[in-house]
């Protein structure tokens, strides 16, 4: 199996990010809480997913997140699922690449860990002119993006390049991140 073309859009999320994370408890409109972490993410199968890992510093602990994200072919889709320390369900999502704005869009389905109740919301990930990626998390029902939960504005590390090439090892000699042959970031 190689990647299709649209395994690309996942190649510019590769590598080492210093992200800002702000989680609006209230609602956009109040002071959202906000921390700093890192997120570490890596492609697998010659480009076919991307393997995420977070991690944030906050108020009474510490937020980790994994994720693994592709493209389904026969779907026609992005797909992906979630697992967090702030949540005991596994979150499937998927979703499309909406060219006009150069944004993955995807709903996520899942359980609130605050309630226990079905949840769906809605995953749009952007790159600005300034090379940060901004994703940003609303409620799924809501047409007009403006009930945003939480927004998450990351900036690679230097030393870490935009097409996932090696930049760094772990204590195995592992790379922290490998470019899939013949691919090449949007």
């Amino acid at each position: 199996m190689h990647p299709t073309p649209q395994h690309s859009v996942l190649i510019r999320d590769a590598g080492v990010w210093r992200s800002t994370f702000a989680k609006f408890i209230f609602g956009p409109v109040t002071l959202p809480l906000v921390t700093t972490g890192r997120e570490r993410n890596s492609l697998i199968g010659d480009g076919l997913w991307l393997m995420m890992d977070q991690r944030y510093a906050y108020p009474g602990g510490t937020f980790e997140g994994a994720g693994v994200f592709g493209f389904d072919p026969d779907r026609g889709h992005y797909v992906g699922a979630w697992v967090d320390s702030t949540n005991s369900h596994l979150n499937m999502t998927e979703g499309t690449f909406e060219d006009s704005r150069q944004a993955l869009v995807m709903v996520t389905n899942g359980v609130d860990p605050t309630n226990g109740e079905s949840a769906r919301v809605k995953h749009v990930i952007t790159h600005n002119d300034a090379g940060e990626k901004v994703f940003s998390v609303f409620r799924a029902d809501d047409a007009v993006e403006a009930s945003k939960l939480l927004e998450v504005t990351a900036s690679r590390l230097p030393g870490s390049p935009a097409d996932g090439s090696p930049t760094e090892t772990d204590g195995n000699g592992v790379a922290s991140t490998t470019r899939p042959r013949g691919m090449v970031p949007p």
